[in-house]
C-alpha cells in the first residue's frame, strides 16, 4: 500500500493533474503526469503522488480493484527510484484485463522512462 503522502486524495487534485499534465497513452492505461511548481509551494521537496482510476466501463468492481491494487504495488516498488515533485494519475483501460503482472510492470516502467521520472 502506498503511504498517505504518496497518494492523491481530493477531487481538485485529480482535476489539476488532468488539466495541467503531460499525457502518455499506453496499451493498458493512460498516464497523466503533472510536475509541481516549486515557486507555488512552501515545502522545497514533496514526494511523488499517485492516483489510480478505473471507470465502470472497465469491468465489475472486483476486477477494477485488482487492477488498481496491481498498479499501486508497482508504483510502490518503483517509488524509491523516482524523482520527487510530481503528481501522476493512471487511468486504467479495458485492455489491462488481459495483461499479466510482469507485462503491466514493464509498461509502467517504460511510461515512467518516457516521462523522465526516474532519478539519475
Amino acid at each position: 500500500m502506498l503511504a498517505k503522502t504518496n497518494r492523491i486524495h481530493e477531487t481538485k487534485e485529480y482535476n489539476l493533474v488532468f488539466s495541467r499534465s503531460r499525457k502518455i497513452n499506453s496499451a493498458s492505461f493512460i498516464f497523466y503526469c503533472h510536475y509541481i511548481n516549486l515557486q507555488q509551494k512552501l515545502i522545497s521537496v514533496s514526494p511523488p503522488q499517485f492516483g489510480f482510476v478505473a471507470s465502470k466501463k472497465v469491468a465489475k468492481a472486483c476486477k477494477r480493484n485488482l487492477l488498481k491494487r496491481r498498479l499501486r504495488a508497482i508504483a510502490q516498488i518503483e517509488l524509491p527510484l523516482l524523482k520527487p515533485d510530481f503528481q501522476a494519475v493512471v487511468v486504467i483501460k479495458n485492455t489491462a484485463l488481459n495483461v499479466t503482472y510482469p507485462q503491466l510492470q514493464e509498461e509502467f516502467k517504460k511510461t515512467c522512462q518516457q516521462l523522465n521520472l526516474y532519478a539519475k
